[in-house]
């Protein structure tokens, strides 16, 4: 069989079709939440209620032009991330630019991009790596229940890596992790 009898084939699957356009929308999705609560959260750290401060604007906004370079810069500069995770930030990006503007054609002749599998498998990556920098570094480090205690990194999780996780078994796991969150969800509210 011909590839482009492959990508027609695929494209008339419904599990296919369905799987595919599911893991592009979970990837835009995590991205551009990823992104924007990134930088909303960097702003509202450095923030007096809802006015940006000099020294937001002199720590991070200075930094680049675009927000999400100049929060990113940040994180470097603070030891959360290096240059290799910018790198890959890079690659990361540039598959959600093409699930963004080429979806269509992609769906309907090849498929997801051939590096989806592994730009995805970077972009939780990189979330849950600095999301975990900042519960450690910040939260926990600010937060008085934990000051003068010896804490294990490895308890902490954010929440947005669980949710990532249940949505991804949820939307594209088998029938037995779809639901196992709706079987602890109704366990929960029957006992409560």
């Amino acid at each position: 069989m011909l590839q482009s009898d492959r990508s027609i084939e695929d494209f008339f699957n419904p599990k296919v079709l369905r799987h595919q356009l599911i893991s592009a929308s979970l990837y835009v999705l995590f991205y551009e939440s990823f992104k924007e609560e990134l930088i909303d959260k960097l702003k509202f750290y450095y923030s007096l209620g809802s006015q940006e401060t000099d020294d937001y604007k002199e720590d991070v906004k200075s930094r680049n032009k675009s927000p999400i370079y100049a929060t990113l810069d940040w994180f470097k500069y603070m030891g959360a991330i290096d240059e290799v995770d910018l790198q890959q930030f890079e690659k990361i990006k540039k598959c959600r630019n093409k699930l963004s503007h080429e979806l269509h054609s992609l769906i309907g002749a090849s498929g997801l991009p051939d590096d989806f599998d592994e730009s995805f498998a970077l972009l939780l990556s990189f979330k849950s790596k600095i999301y975990h920098w900042w519960i450690i570094n910040v939260e926990v480090a600010s937060d008085p229940e934990y000051m003068g205690k010896e804490i294990n990194p490895d308890d902490f999780t954010h929440a947005s890596t669980l949710m990532d996780k249940m949505m991804i078994d949820i939307a594209l796991g088998t029938e037995e992790e779809s639901n196992q969150y709706l079987k602890m969800y109704q366990l929960w509210s029957k006992n409560s």
